[in-house]
């Protein structure tokens, strides 16, 4: 929309179309978004968008699950139901084993979100919603390091199905540079941040230690790998910790014995507890 700014016509002509918009806008639109658990740090993002949104949540697997997650106290004004399909794993992979389709009015919903593309149901739905001619959103939340699959019918599968979402939600850039390597056009892809507080971390290192008799117990989970930075915990630990402080260091991975030695090398390793 361009036009002279100082204009009172188009200060007019704006003031009308923002009032257009907004009533459009009043008519609450429907989305559907699709998961496998009740993740805690999802719940503030649904009830943000049942703000704006007539939002229904549907968790493909069941309410009793491996994580002990639940939604109780958290729901404001969104719905939701569990499908309590079975799974189960192959290696990393959590493979949910029923292939029906259960979630009812496909067609009633306007946008639908797709919070995975491993399973066979966020496959069928996209074709499905797709059929519909529903505006697709598809969650990617990784990068090319990660990527268990990056050759392969898999890999093809999982670049294929962010091509066909209407809009690839990245978060931070090295997920973007992973879906523009898949082949998703730019101006599919809507890169956010990637969500740590950054303040809450800067603002509590800025505060003296707090001393302890028994000492301090921190603790690292997951894979041994240069990715996740697990030598920089090594190293920050040997330069902070007190007398009764211990590290302990959960996970597996073909750097654990680089690790090992490294705690020797820094004095830390009667400190540190790898499990």
């Amino acid at each position: 929309y361009q036009c002279d700014w100082s204009s009172d016509v188009c200060s007019s002509d704006l003031n009308i179309y923002w009032l257009q918009f907004i009533s459009i806008m009043a008519i609450k639109k429907k989305m559907l978004w699709v998961t496998n658990l009740p993740a805690h740090y999802r719940m503030p993002i649904f009830n943000l968008l049942s703000n704006h949104f007539d939002l229904h949540v549907v968790f493909l697997l069941a309410e009793k699950n491996r994580r002990g997650w639940s939604i109780k106290n958290e729901i404001k004004s969104w719905s939701y139901e569990f499908l309590n399909f079975k799974s189960m794993f192959y290696k990393e992979f959590e493979l949910i084993i029923n292939f029906k389709i259960k979630i009812k009015n496909l067609n009633q919903y306007d946008v639908v979100v797709l919070a995975s593309w491993e399973n066979f149901q966020y496959l069928r739905l996209l074709r499905k919603m797709k059929n519909l001619r529903k505006i697709i959103v598809g969650i990617y939340e990784s990068h090319e390091n990660s990527q268990k699959f990056r050759y392969g019918p898999i890999a093809h599968i999982r670049s294929n199905f962010y091509k066909k979402c209407d809009i690839a939600l990245s978060f931070g850039v090295r997920p973007t540079n992973a879906l523009r390597k898949m082949g998703v056009e730019d101006q599919k892809i809507l890169e956010l941040y990637n969500l740590v507080d950054n303040d809450l971390f800067a603002k509590n290192v800025e505060h003296p230690q707090i001393s302890s008799k028994n000492g301090h117990i921190f603790i690292f989970v997951g894979r041994l790998i240069s990715l996740k930075n697990s030598e920089v915990i090594l190293k920050a630990f040997s330069e902070i910790a007190l007398e009764n402080d211990l590290l302990k260091i959960v996970g597996t991975g073909k750097l654990k014995e680089k690790l090992v030695k490294l705690a020797y090398s820094l004095g830390v390793a009667n400190k540190v507890e790898f499990l």
